[in-house]
């Protein structure tokens, strides 16, 4: 009995472990992103995945403890709920918040025509020897497939087969809503597809023979009897699963997508025209010559791809090396034309410094703010008016100047500002 009662408390104290994990985590959490900003960027999924599978095995370890002083398995079934639940948090973040809102630079728009993407994605890995993106379809894939396991186990509604393949769709597609809604991905039909081709297929592995007999065994802790080879080989399988879908998180996270770009113009016989090529928030960019074929980005000395397709394919998410590519990249370029969207302003100055205010924000941003030096201790102040939503409002400039004995002397440049309901931008300097 005194046995007992100490494998319940150490059970307790299995459970209680989990809120100090917790609590470690939120601290080291906060104190990494406002002390050491740039390591909590870098790790920080590393550290959400080492803190949820240390509360899975302290949370195991609780039912197993509590298991063994009380003979019943009662606790290590509610331990499937928070296995259960604490996945889902996991995907849901992962997919949602894991890349960033802006995790892409280019404009994305949704895919709702089943095999669009899949189809672009195995067109570059035969076209380019792009196999990276592989490791995405492997990925979207796998990712579900615990789901397999756990939702049969913990939902008793989801009893049979078809039951369960309706509550995987149900599932893809809250998490890619919920991506299009947040901002973190954009919806494309064929993620539900892969996501779910993935636990439909492992549903009878998870679920017959001898693979679910052993998991019941470990998670459960049934009573049924195991051969060797059966735990031999789910021991193979787990290992399998958990080093392929360990190496996609990987690599999709912490591959060097693309630490050098070259933008390569292989024109010989321009012929002069004003080829579009595309465009951000400020500026257009145009090629001087007829044939675009000849305008190609590579990656890191090895992956080539024509400009035209790559900036097309830019608004699928597929390919891992748009995580970190703007179209901007095109600046200082032979052949490239960079025209500005919106007014311009540059104003030459002898000042030490220049200081911006708005009457009314939101109105209008300072982008692409340049200080250019022009020797002589004159430089030029040049930015790009960009509009945020329609009104007016009036630019101080006060560029600031000290004497000799240090008495601060100011000059003040005021232009008023209107944005229209186009959000056409003009300007007029107030003398």
């Amino acid at each position: 009995m005194e046995k007992n009662n100490k494998l319940l408390k150490l059970a307790n104290i299995m459970y209680l472990s989990n809120i100090l994990i917790l609590l470690i985590a939120f601290l080291s959490t906060f104190i990494l992103s406002q002390k050491i900003f740039n390591y909590w960027e870098i790790h920080k999924n590393a550290i959400i995945i080492i803190t949820v599978l240390t509360m899975i095995i302290f949370t195991y370890l609780g039912g197993l403890f509590n298991y063994l002083g009380e003979k019943n398995n009662k606790k290590i079934k509610i331990n499937m709920n928070f296995y259960l639940i604490i996945y889902l948090i996991v995907v849901f973040f992962f997919t949602n918040f894991a890349r960033g809102t802006d995790f892409l630079t280019f404009n994305l728009t949704p895919n709702f025509i089943p095999f669009k993407s899949l189809i672009e994605v195995i067109k570059e890995v035969i076209n380019y020897g792009q196999y990276n993106n592989i490791v995405l379809i492997i990925g979207n894939i796998l990712i579900l497939v615990p789901l397999a396991y756990l939702y049969p186990r913990t939902i008793k509604k989801i009893n049979n087969y078809p039951k369960f393949i309706l509550s995987i769709i149900i599932t893809t597609l809250i998490i890619e809503f919920s991506q299009f809604i947040i901002g973190g991905g954009v919806f494309d039909v064929d993620d539900i597809i892969l996501n779910s081709l993935g636990p439909i297929c492992f549903y009878w592995v998870f679920n017959k023979g001898f693979f679910a007999k052993v998991l019941d065994k470990i998670l459960l802790l049934n009573n049924d009897k195991l051969k060797f080879k059966d735990i031999l080989m789910t021991i193979i399988l787990i290992i399998t699963f958990i080093g392929l879908f360990g190496a996609c998180i990987y690599y999709y996270w912490y591959h060097d997508f693309a630490t050098k770009i070259d933008i390569i113009d292989e024109e010989n016989s321009c012929i002069s025209a004003k080829t579009f090529i595309g465009e951000d928030e400020n500026y257009r960019y145009y090629y001087n010559c007829e044939n675009i074929n000849k305008l190609y980005i590579i990656f890191n000395d090895k992956d080539k791809y024509l400009l035209k397709d790559f900036l097309n394919k830019a608004k699928n998410v597929k390919s891992i090396y748009f995580k970190k590519v703007d179209i901007s990249i095109l600046e200082g370029i032979n052949n490239v034309t960079i025209e500005s969207k919106n007014p311009k302003i540059e104003i030459s100055y002898t000042e030490d410094s220049v200081i911006p205010s708005f009457s009314v924000e939101n109105i209008i941003t300072l982008s692409d703010e340049k200080f250019i030096s022009n020797g002589n201790d004159n430089a030029t102040y040049s930015f790009i008016l960009t509009p945020k939503n329609v009104g007016e409002t009036i630019l101080k400039l006060d560029f600031i100047k000290f004497s000799s004995n240090n008495q601060e002397i100011t000059r003040t440049i005021t232009y008023r500002i209107i944005v229209d309901k186009n959000l056409k931008v003009t300007y007029e300097e107030i003398k």
